[in-house]
């Protein structure tokens, strides 16, 4: 196969991801071990992440919360390469609509959440935000 032939695909195969994943229906409980490996991946690629991120807050609550501890929290924000704390407002929002407040001001005071990302204006103001929805 030739470069073009693997891009073609893969371009194929991410729109084939994004239309599955805005028309998914939430009432499907047929979710394997495995999917929950791959929507993990896919956050971790940060592709099509925040959708990925969502699903696996409906079901593996768990994996979702390990996610966001290991590349967002855990890590000082203000100086990371990534621009990860853009994507903190709608995954502090979901945790919220879906796990519901308990579980966000669990999050909020885990020991995980670094204090320097407390202090981060961006990050105060997406914790602002899920609270505000």
């Amino acid at each position: 196969m030739t470069i073009n032939e693997i891009l073609k695909d893969f371009f194929c195969s991410l729109e084939k991801l994004k239309n599955a994943l805005k028309n998914f229906d939430f009432e499907q409980t047929d979710i394997s071990d495995e999917d929950i490996s791959m929507l993990h991946a896919l956050v971790k690629c940060r592709i099509e992440h925040l959708a990925a991120f969502e699903l696996l807050l409906r079901f593996s609550p768990h994996t979702a919360i390990s996610i966001i501890k290991e590349m967002y929290i855990s890590r000082n924000l203000g100086n990371h390469i990534n621009d990860q704390v853009a994507d903190l407002e709608i995954m502090f929002d979901d945790i919220c609509c879906i796990l519901g407040d308990g579980s966000f001001e669990e999050l909020l005071n885990c020991k995980e959440f670094l204090s320097e990302n407390k202090k981060n204006i961006r990050v105060v103001e997406a914790i602002n935000f899920a609270y505000d929805k």
